[in-house]
């Protein structure tokens, strides 16, 4: 089983990809939920950060915008789960079925801390 130390939240992430459907939807953490619900309220601060992004492309715009679940990697290889359209988090049994998830593009796929901002530049022309 988990032990309380193995789950640090506060580390570093990247978006490896997200799942997105009509009927799209994400179990609530079951096992440590109260670390569930801060790291939900760090991304989406994050989130929305890039949704006010002006360099945000619109693809990546309606992923956010749509019923999406993302799929995090954090520095320590632990996956975590996001669900912005409900804020919902998870930090124990994140599945990553590669042929089901759409990768994020390289751009998005900068490291960052959960409750900062995300910061995208001017694509290179």
């Amino acid at each position: 089983m988990y032990q309380e130390k193995e789950i640090d939240i506060h580390v570093k992430m990247r978006f490896i990809g997200y799942y997105m459907s009509d009927d799209q939807f994400m179990r609530t953490e079951a096992i440590f939920p109260e670390k569930a619900e801060v790291l939900a309220n760090l991304l989406r601060v994050t989130f929305e950060t890039i949704l006010e992004n002006r360099f945000v492309d619109d693809e990546m715009r309606n992923v956010l915008n749509g019923n999406t679940v993302f799929i995090l990697k954090g520095e320590n290889g632990r996956l975590f789960g996001y669900y912005p359209k409900y804020n919902i988090a998870r930090i124990t049994n994140v599945h990553y079925v590669k042929p089901d998830v759409t990768p994020v593009s390289n751009v998005y796929k900068r490291w960052f801390y959960p409750g900062e901002r995300f910061h995208l530049y001017r694509p290179k022309n």
